[in-house]
């Protein structure tokens, strides 16, 4: 299931980046430093939430609750898609230092809860045996 959404969300990048002004590689690896950090978020993310303890929440309002792997892909990699077109729309009107720093703020917000969804496990013993 993870595969058909990285697929289509390297499908949906690289068809926007071909007809986008995304020219520079700076741009484009934090395009892909903002997909991996949500894809490291998404993982954590599902971890902590199936523990066996179940001490554990979803603290964003807006993310799945559920248990499946296709509400937090899609959501994740979603938002993804929505981050990198609005910095491809940004650099159409020749905003390209607004486009890089939405997606440095969105890597580092992504990076912040993988790191407290990792904290957790190891305060909790997720994982351990």
């Amino acid at each position: 299931m993870i595969r058909i959404f990285a697929a289509l969300f390297c499908l949906a990048i690289g068809a926007a980046h071909a007809q986008s002004p995304f020219k520079i590689s700076a741009d484009r690896a934090l395009a892909a430093s903002e997909f991996g950090a949500r894809t490291l978020d998404m993982w954590s993310t599902h971890r902590a939430l199936n523990a066996k303890c179940g001490c554990n929440y979803e603290a964003d309002p807006l993310a799945p609750h559920g248990k499946g792997w296709g509400g937090d892909a899609a959501f994740q990699y979603g938002a993804s898609v929505a981050i990198n077109f609005g910095a491809i729309e940004l650099r159409k009107h020749h905003h390209e230092k607004w486009a890089r720093a939405l997606l440095i703020v969105d890597m580092a917000d992504e990076s912040v809860a993988t790191v407290n969804n990792v904290r957790r496990f190891n305060a909790t013993g997720i994982g351990r045996k």
